[in-house]
């Protein structure tokens, strides 16, 4: 992490446990990147369900599994499917 206010540099491991979350993933890249359509579709299907208008926190792994789960659906690779 680069403070540019105190220009310093700090370091830290990122837990393999609880990994951060990437949400709207086509927003960071070009609308030609092979992924772009697909980051698209999963994005569209989370708002739809409402799960990232909830105020909740969801930058950590279980805590968006949590918040997925109690919403009834589960996640598979870049798809959002509802709960049987």
């Amino acid at each position: 992490m680069v403070d540019l206010s105190y220009l310093t540099v700090k370091d830290w491991l990122q837990s393999d446990t609880n990994p951060p979350i990437l949400h709207r993933k086509e927003t960071f890249v070009g609308s030609d990147y092979p992924g772009f359509m697909k980051f698209a579709k999963l994005t569209r299907q989370e708002e739809k369900a409402g799960l990232l208008s909830t105020g909740k926190f969801i930058d950590r792994e279980d805590n968006w599994r949590e918040l997925v789960k109690s919403a009834g659906y589960y996640t598979q690779g870049h798809r959002l499917l509802k709960i049987k």
